[in-house]
């Protein structure tokens, strides 16, 4: 990236850093007399790297800030100014010019033009949320998160909400990102049995690559539940099969949705398909729960820590459920726009998923896993990507986060887990 911006006319230095605030940013120095256009710039890098290395924004410097020993001092770059990143289109009607102040507003900046997409310039799930949250209450549409990820930007969300195909963000199939050219990926839901949470992906993985998220069945209605955790598999198997008939395949899980992913990638060569890419998100062939069954509390507990979501009030075993509810539903999270039943039905959806996987012993699959770990906050020694190594013929290659578990689709790691994965997909020319 940095050796792009510095071919680039009239800069002659260039940095590039990843913000803790999951933002990719260029650093330039121009020649002397040089006026660059930082929206210029990322236009022709647009057009030699890939869209997830294109910077979200540039800034430009006088001079690149050094420490004492010559290195680049990353921590006095200064914050980027998104206004820089932003398009020019401006709004052509009343709906989108409340829609540009409402991206505005969530996102944090001054101005959005109608073609700027929402995750390019630093959306995630929590802000689709709230973002979804404000459509709603000023147009009284039902729209949800499902629109604004396949209508990320302005235009096309004003366009949505013309039409009353309004989506369903609880249905088994998510499609985060439906359209490309490439092998889709599949991202299946962690125990909460949601897939919101990878929406970060979008702006880590290569337009062209299409993203699906699988999520549980049964969150607002009668769908029997699985039996087993090989039951499951075999179902989202089906399920994708439906979308992409034959393989090469290419699936990615977070935790309890990493085992299930094992689990697709064994039925699926099962059935004589080809695995193209198998990645697990800090994913482990046991739980910590042991022979405790969870409770209602615990489940709803660890939805909590699923989705992000911190209560200020403190949660006891004497906490009452209906008042935990409430509290949910205040607060700016995904689940704050879902039906108290609907919140329920993901509570008994992780009971029964803990279940499954208590009860789960993995068979042997015969490619190889891409593997992440989180490195911080681990307090059992049996949580490391080692503990696949007697269910794997070929490689585990493991990556390091410097995450929690909960974190990992954060937008920081999420996007560095991109990168990689984007990398490995990169290696299968033939798959694509």
């Amino acid at each position: 990236i940095e050796t792009a911006l510095t071919t680039q006319p009239g800069i002659t230095q260039a940095a590039a850093v990843v913000r803790d605030e999951h933002q990719l940013i260029g650093y330039i120095v121009p020649t002397e007399g040089s006026t660059p256009d930082p929206a210029e710039i990322r236009d022709a890098l647009s057009g030699s790297l890939p869209d997830y290395m294109v910077p979200s924004a540039v800034v430009v410097l006088d001079r690149l800030p050094l420490t004492s020993n010559g290195k680049l001092d990353r921590k006095a770059l200064p914050a980027p100014d998104f206004a820089g990143a932003v398009g020019d289109r401006a709004p052509r009607t009343p709906r989108e010019e409340l829609l540009c102040d409402l991206f505005a507003e969530v996102l944090g900046l001054p101005r959005v033009g109608i073609d700027d997409n929402f995750f390019e310039l630093g959306g995630h799930s929590l802000l689709a949320t709230r973002l979804i949250s404000r459509v709603q209450a000023t147009f009284g549409v039902k729209h949800t998160i499902r629109t604004l990820f396949e209508a990320p930007t302005v235009a096309g969300l004003a366009e949505r909400l013309n039409s009353d195909d309004v989506g369903e963000a609880l249905e088994t199939v998510l499609p985060l990102r439906p359209e490309g050219s490439r092998t889709p990926l599949f991202c299946v839901h962690p125990a909460g049995g949601l897939s919101w949470c990878y929406s970060g992906l979008m702006s880590g993985l290569h337009t062209e690559y299409p993203i699906y998220g699988l999520q549980a069945r049964g969150i607002s209605g009668d769908e029997p539940r699985p039996t087993s955790l090989t039951e499951m598999a075999a179902d989202y198997v089906e399920t994708l099969r439906s979308i992409q008939p034959h393989g090469p395949y290419q699936l990615l899980g977070w935790s309890y949705g990493g085992t299930v992913a094992f689990a697709m990638a064994v039925h699926l060569r099962r059935l004589g398909e080809e695995v193209g890419l198998l990645a697990m998100l800090d994913a482990y062939p046991e739980t910590q729960f042991g022979e405790k069954v969870p409770g209602d509390l615990d489940a709803l507990k660890l939805l909590l820590d699923y989705v992000g979501l911190d209560i200020d009030e403190e949660i006891t075993e004497s906490t009452d459920i209906t008042r935990l509810l409430e509290l949910i539903r205040t607060e700016s999270s995904v689940l704050a726009n879902l039906e108290t039943e609907q919140v329920r039905g993901l509570v008994d959806i992780v009971i029964n998923n803990i279940h499954l996987m208590d009860a789960y012993d993995p068979e042997m699959f015969d490619g190889d896993v891409l593997f992440f770990t989180a490195t911080e906050g681990k307090v059992e020694d049996w949580m490391s990507y080692e503990a696949w190594v007697p269910y794997v013929k070929g490689q585990v290659e493991n990556h390091l986060i410097a995450c929690e578990h909960t974190e990992m689709t954060e937008p920081g790691p999420l996007r560095e887990i991109g990168t990689v994965v984007s990398r490995a997909l990169s290696r299968r020319p033939a798959q694509q």
